[in-house]
């Protein structure tokens, strides 16, 4: 990524239930009405993951614009970046299978990312690189190829252990929640 970066080719730059029970604790959603908190706590849900994961791929620090909700449905997110902007949107839609994907558009291209869910041990995770008209979808080869789920529990076993730093620390984790908050400061509501 940090070559691509250098190219000029990409700008510059864990658990989702114990975060909804944090925030819980810790009283977030405060001064929310109730008929909103299932909103609030689907951001953390799923915006927890998206965010951090654009804050590792990016390595740039993210600060929290404006958050526009539709109650029940989608979710449209603006966050700043020192030299560009991200637009993050969430949404429910029943399409009878996990999606997940993250479309990083730049000057020279995009770069997107398919996301299987962790519970799927047939599915991985697909980079597409499309720039000057052409596209080339990357995946590991199939002797590195694991089950997700398996992968990050041996990784948090790792790290319990001692053998292995965490990939996202609890100081990552408190920053994504922290843009989460900052952006429910800044809420508005589309009308139904």
């Amino acid at each position: 990524m940090r070559d691509l970066c250098d190219a000029g080719t990409v700008p510059s730059s864990h658990a989702s239930a114990t975060a909804v029970a944090l925030c819980r604790v810790a009283g977030g959603a405060r001064g929310l009405p109730a008929e909103h908190h299932g909103d609030y706590e689907y951001t953390l849900n799923v915006a927890s993951h998206d965010i951090n994961l654009l804050r590792h791929l990016l390595g740039d620090p993210l600060t929290a614009c404006r958050l526009r909700v539709r109650s029940g449905r989608q979710q449209l997110a603006w966050l700043e970046a020192p030299s560009y902007d991200i637009a993050l949107e969430i949404g429910r839609v029943d399409t009878g299978r996990w999606e997940q994907t993250i479309d990083v558009y730049f000057q020279r291209g995009r770069l997107g990312l398919t996301l299987p869910s962790p519970l799927a041990r047939q599915e991985i995770a697909s980079v597409e690189l499309a720039q000057s008209g052409r596209s080339e979808r990357l995946a590991p080869a199939p002797e590195r190829r694991e089950w997700a789920f398996k992968a990050q529990a041996r990784q948090f076993l790792d790290v319990v252990r001692g053998l292995a730093e965490p990939i996202a620390s609890g100081r990552d984790a408190l920053a994504d929640l922290e843009l989460i908050e900052a952006l429910w400061s800044n809420v508005t509501w589309s009308k139904q």
